[in-house]
């Protein structure tokens, strides 16, 4: 094979200019892609970087709520919870064994709500927040409280903490109910 005839198979690579076969879609030295698979592999990372963005807003929307304005009218994504009131409310440790049968004691809080809002009530979510005298929390936990709750309307509520108690009875003196949510039918 002549020289004219090497040359004529080969090219230089478009990015470090090494010669390379003339039908070679990869460059053998620098690992760039050549012609259409250079192109191909651009938009794969263009994609790929396109996806990642949109995941990215997707996800801080949902983190922080902003999705449900955007993209809902439906007055059950409203949280009426400005809009119940705590009418009255009692705390009581009860008893409760462990996995291992091992007897202790357990928080349930009683009471009633009154829905203030201009809409029937499907759910409250309610959260409890133990104190000491001296307003150190000492424990906190959830519960919900299902409707349908009428406007105007109260409801009798208990909310049971699942763990036991972990300090003498005596510092759990104080409690405060915070309506964490509260959603129309």
């Amino acid at each position: 094979m002549s020289e004219q005839e090497s040359a004529a198979k080969t090219k230089p690579c478009s990015l470090c200019f090494n010669s390379i076969e003339a039908r070679a879609t990869k460059c053998p030295h620098c690992q760039s892609y050549l012609g259409v698979m250079r192109f191909a592999a651009l938009s794969a990372v263009i994609g790929l970087g396109l996806l990642l963005f949109v995941a990215l807003i997707w996800a801080l929307l949902m983190e922080f709520g902003i999705h449900r304005e955007l993209f809902s009218d439906s007055p059950d994504d409203v949280n009426h919870a400005g809009q119940v009131t705590i009418q009255s409310s009692e705390m009581f440790l009860r008893p409760k064994a462990d996995y291992r049968g091992n007897e202790g004691k357990a928080i349930s809080v009683v009471g009633r709500l009154r829905n203030d809002s201009h809409e029937v009530l499907g759910s409250v979510r309610l959260r409890v927040e133990v104190e000491k005298e001296d307003s150190v929390l000492v424990d906190s936990f959830e519960g919900s409280v299902y409707g349908p709750l009428n406007p105007g309307d109260s409801a009798s509520f208990r909310v049971d903490s699942d763990n036991r108690i972990h300090l003498p009875e005596a510092d759990y003196k104080k409690h405060t109910i915070i309506v964490r949510q509260a959603t129309a039918d």
